[in-house]
């Protein structure tokens, strides 16, 4: 039988798992007043101070919203999380647990 296949109990529970830890890192990380300004409010402002004025199409300047969106909010994220989880101890229950590397990832993206 082939290893790397997934059936669809250990799917559901690795989507689970995925599903705690983002909801963990939402509650604790993302919905902060620091992120929020940073993450969204930055970004959006930066966006119609370039795009207010061009004749450009919205399929032309949305992906160019979305990827400065993610560019700030990851950057304002990534160097808070790792210390702070580390610091509180649960970095390492959450490589420990009982759930896939990828279930963390999903839940880190």
């Amino acid at each position: 039988m082939n290893k790397t296949r997934l059936s669809f109990g250990q799917l559901k529970t690795d989507l689970s798992a995925s599903w705690a830890i983002a909801k963990k890192d939402m509650r604790i990380y993302y919905i902060k007043p620091g992120t929020f300004m940073f993450g969204i409010l930055f970004p959006l402002f930066m966006f119609l101070s370039f795009a207010v004025g061009k004749n450009a199409p919205a399929s032309t300047l949305i992906p160019g919203l979305i990827s400065i969106t993610i560019l700030f909010s990851a950057s304002s994220i990534g160097p808070m999380v790792i210390p702070t989880e580390r610091r509180v101890k649960t970095f390492e229950r959450l490589l420990s647990a009982p759930i896939s590397f990828y279930s963390i990832y999903w839940a880190r993206l």
